[in-house]
């Protein structure tokens, strides 16, 4: 079931990293004019955000994902994109940017991608630690 869960997760990222990738300069510009920031500006947040993307995605599919700092850097990734979600929510936006301009998402619908991205990052870390995988282990050697 982690299994599962760490190569869903990890999809979700790359996908999102690369159809940003696929449509780099339009993805750039509809942000650019959301946030009121130089174009040139959101190019370099845009690529530093498709390289975080990318990492969080093989580090997901690798173990590096045990780590705590991996854990901790990737909760708030996730918490930085379900603000900005909310953010544009609130502002009525059309695309909340997720998947760059190549796939429409509505903001809401990101606030609750986001949300089940958390509750599935902390499952992951939590999961080996409760006391019902504990359980389920020693019942299983019965």
């Amino acid at each position: 079931m982690r299994v599962i869960i760490r190569y869903i997760l990890s999809a979700i990222f790359f996908s999102s990293a690369i159809t940003k990738l696929i449509d780099f300069t339009d993805t750039a510009i509809y942000f650019a004019s959301t946030i009121a920031v130089p174009l040139y500006v959101f190019k370099f947040l845009l690529t530093v955000t498709i390289g975080v993307e990318f990492l969080v995605s093989m580090g997901l599919i690798t173990n590096l994902y045990r780590k705590l700092y991996f854990y901790y850097t990737t909760m708030i990734i996730i918490i930085m994109f379900l603000l900005f979600s909310i953010v544009l929510t609130f502002e009525k936006k059309d695309n909340c940017g997720c998947y760059g301009t190549l796939i429409t998402i509505s903001p809401l619908y990101a606030v609750i991608k986001n949300s089940l991205l958390l509750g599935a990052l902390s499952v992951l870390r939590i999961w080996p630690n409760s006391h019902f995988f504990i359980i389920s282990n020693i019942i299983r050697k019965c």
